[in-house]
């Protein structure tokens, strides 16, 4: 079991490391410098990576806590507690995917202004890449399912199939020259939706089981919406009374957080319940 899990993880270094080799070449071949090809690959990687492996990183603590709630509750053939963690595998994934990308996509360029102290090149970069924050978060937990029902291959084939269908999009899209460095982050967005949609076929595939659509999905993505709404005018707001990118970004930011907090209890998609159950399961 650890030699396919191990290679499917592999596989994104390895992804980094062909990136790093054929990008900058591909830049250059469209009649860029080599210079330019540098700093346009720098934005990528020194900018927009940086700033969507913050919410990655908590989704990875979400998939690794997966893997044994899953697994046992498989092996007992459970299926009420195998749809209940489920549910809430999917809809902690929703609650933590869909506000990041949208407000990654939103405040992308004041994001980008207030981290990189003024330097806000290549902050289209981070709209196409907090798209890819959702299917990368979604197919992060149905790999840690389908590696919890013991299913260890599915994750390796799907992520060699985007792993091919990456490097090809960025041969197509990189060398246009009114595209470029933005083809890279097509080609991460394109290939992480068809791993998700793989790995999330079999999940439900193998477990037949069916989850609550609302609960887990839709309720999130509504309560997204509404706070980005709120965030756009808190934003605007902040920057009429101070002036300031940098001020208006953390309040917006801020704003946006509290205001999500009271969506999602006001909607029922968490209760205080929930999170002392989570916390009873940490314990």
């Amino acid at each position: 079991m650890a030699i396919p899990i191990s290679l499917a993880h592999a596989l994104g270094s390895i992804m980094s490391l062909i990136d790093s080799l054929t990008v900058p070449k591909l830049l250059k071949m469209s009649g860029y410098t080599e210079s330019i090809a540098t700093a346009l690959y720098g934005q990528l990687t020194g900018k927009a990576f940086v700033l969507i492996n913050v919410p990655l990183t908590m989704a990875m603590a979400l998939s690794q806590s997966t893997v044994p709630a899953i697994s046992e509750v498989y092996t007992l053939n459970n299926k009420s507690l195998l749809k209940k963690n489920m549910e809430m595998c999917f809809k902690l994934a929703s609650i933590l995917a869909f506000p990041c990308a949208a407000g990654l996509y939103t405040l992308a360029r004041p994001i980008f202004y207030f981290v990189f102290q003024g330097m806000d090149d290549g902050w289209e970069l981070l709209q196409i890449l907090s798209i890819a924050v959702i299917f990368i978060i979604f197919s992060q937990v149905a790999t840690s399912i389908i590696n919890g029902i013991g299913k260890t291959f599915i994750p390796l084939i799907s992520m060699i199939i985007g792993s091919i269908v990456k490097v090809f999009i960025s041969y197509q899209l990189i060398s246009i020259s009114n595209i470029n460095i933005k083809g890279a982050a097509y080609g991460t967005l394109i290939s992480y939706v068809i791993i998700s949609f793989i790995n999330i076929y079999f999940v439900f595939k193998y477990t037949k089981t069916r989850i609550n659509l609302f609960k887990s999905i839709i309720s999130p993505i509504v309560c997204s919406i509404t706070m980005i709404f709120i965030v756009v005018i808190a934003y605007t707001r902040f920057y009429e009374y101070t002036l300031s990118i940098n001020i208006s970004t953390i309040l917006s930011i801020l704003c946006g957080a509290f205001v999500y907090l009271i969506l999602l209890l006001i909607t029922r998609t968490i209760s205080i319940k929930d999170v002392l159950d989570l916390q009873k399961k940490k314990r």
